[in-house]
């Protein structure tokens, strides 16, 4: 997955991918202990520590919210946020107590795998 696209390899030897137009698709993984590096998310090998497990997620921009939901990790401990291209974000998610803030981009540079946002007692 990139900024641009998904894209696809099948056992057949066949590739394709899908453009993803005026939304942009990031993958966050919050933690508590352990974390990876990672700028391009692949669905088939990146995994987060936190799986299975529900979350508050804020999306602001310049302080206003554009975004308020309830999100559930994946088994690969990743939940999927889709934004519109060319903004800059506040990103807070939150567990009970456990809470993280950081930074999201939505540019054709900007990471599609967001792997920093480590979760502290509030």
């Amino acid at each position: 997955m990139t900024p641009e696209a998904f894209f696809f390899e099948f056992p057949d030897g066949r590739k394709a991918q899908v453009a993803l137009g005026d939304r942009f698709l990031v993958a966050v993984a919050p933690y508590r202990q352990r974390t990876h590096p990672c700028q391009v998310h692949y669905f088939s090998s990146c995994t987060g520590e936190l799986r299975e497990e529900t979350f508050s997620v804020r999306v602001l921009e310049e302080g206003k919210e554009v975004l308020k939901a309830q999100v559930r990790t994946g088994k690969d401990g990743f939940f999927e946020l889709w934004l519109p291209r060319n903004r800059r974000y506040t990103l807070e998610v939150r567990q009970g107590d456990w809470v993280a803030q950081g930074a999201l981009t939505t540019f054709a540079q900007s990471p599609t795998c967001l792997t920093e946002l480590r979760l502290s007692r509030r």
